[in-house]
């Protein structure tokens, strides 16, 4: 992104340095493409994650269902790219790590379908479904050692910039719906950028628009004659475009998406509920009968089971588990306007204030502080 933030997922080199020019260990899985090495994200001990889970056979692919790849596949917009000796390249090395690409697609199961389908209703190219995987592997926890993070690895600049909300107990670049609407908003900006023309988005995605632009002015001839392959650009950015369209010639072959990627089903995984009132997210998942960590999977942006989710709060809840969440919102009653804080020692109220992204006049109006003098161990009301 516009900050270069990368990620490096643990799992291993397939992905290579799409961010740093240096070589990442061999149990890395991906740089995040945005210009610095990402940190560690690791594959193993992934609740939900079969990382050993053996190819299909012949006979399985012909009962497996419509898959999300064959969908996906039927609307690719650069595939006559997919032969590019760059793209060849990078798509041997994805096949020489199975275990990897079966591990990542797996992890994309309840994101994916989602993230199509508002693609599709952009009618931007189905490849920016891909992405992810090149970006955090579709870890919706990953975390770059630049503090990238979330699928799409925004930096705290670039979520800013497209109204990401950060507090102590909400981080809305963890969030799946916000992120992916501030992800796409931003490729269709910089689609607009360099003139409609996506391979350049997404380099501008990976090393930023200015710096894009930068190496654009120096290299008319090149612009002129559509090699953009060989810009005077990062080794991370050249590599970051062959290495999205690698992987989207393998979703493309029925043969190769059929046996290396895991089967995911083209229907819904999830559904997007949205919050009438204040709810706790411990007392909905109590009352919905519903296991914490369960939710807590697909909405990684609550960081705090006890803080208050905002009106208007959009919740990703399984499929089969709808009607349940739902019934429960509208049974609980809605959560006071506030959040008790014990006041630790060297802590002030501008720290506490910054904490819960909220300001010092506003905890002295909710508190009733003539001053800003306050106390270790009292307890302090943090307005919502």
């Amino acid at each position: 992104m516009k900050s270069q933030a990368c990620l490096l997922l643990a799992a291993t080199s397939l992905f290579l340095t799409a961010c740093t020019g240096v070589t990442p260990p061999a149990d890395s899985l991906a740089e995040n493409v945005h210009g610095e090495t990402p940190a560690a994200a690791r594959l193993d001990n992934i609740p939900g994650i079969i990382t050993d889970a053996p190819p299909q056979t012949e006979q399985d692919a012909k009962e497996t269902p419509a898959l999300i790849w064959q969908r996906i596949a039927r609307n690719f917009a650069f595939s006559h790219l997919y032969d590019h000796p760059r793209v060849a390249a990078q798509k041997q090395r994805y096949l020489q790590r199975e275990r990897l690409l079966r591990v990542t697609s797996q992890r994309s199961e309840p994101f994916i379908y989602f993230i199509l389908d508002e693609i599709e209703r952009r009618n931007m190219p189905s490849e920016l479904a891909i992405l992810p995987f090149v970006e955090s592997g579709y870890y919706p926890m990953a975390r770059s050692r630049s503090k990238a993070t979330g699928l799409w690895q925004f930096t705290a600049q670039t979520a800013r910039q497209f109204r990401l909300k950060h507090t102590c107990c909400y981080d809305a670049r963890y969030d799946i719906h916000a992120s992916t609407m501030a992800a796409l908003d931003y490729l269709e900006e910089l689609h607009e950028q360099f003139n409609q023309d996506w391979l350049l988005a997404l380099m501008a995605y990976n090393t930023g628009p200015n710096r894009l632009k930068k190496v654009l002015r120096s290299s008319a001839d090149a612009v002129r004659d559509g090699d953009y392959w060989n810009l005077a650009l990062s080794r991370e950015t050249r590599e970051y475009v062959p290495k999205l369209l690698a992987f989207c010639a393998i979703v493309a072959d029925p043969r190769l998406s059929r046996t290396l990627l895991h089967p995911v089903a083209d229907a819904p995984h999830l559904e997007i509920l949205e919050t009438k009132k204040r709810i706790s997210p411990g007392k909905l998942f109590k009352s919905a009968g519903i296991s914490a960590s369960e939710l807590r999977r697909l909405n990684p942006a609550m960081q705090h089971l006890h803080y208050p989710l905002p009106r208007g709060y959009r919740m990703l809840v399984p499929h089969q588990k709808t009607e349940l969440v739902s019934l429960a919102m509208e049974r609980l009653p809605e959560e006071p306007r506030w959040y008790r804080h014990r006041i630790a020692h060297g802590e002030s109220l501008s720290v506490i204030a910054v904490r819960y992204g909220t300001t010092v006049s506003a905890l002295r109006r909710a508190n009733k502080l003539k001053s800003s003098l306050i106390l270790a161990g009292k307890t302090l009301i943090i307005p919502h």
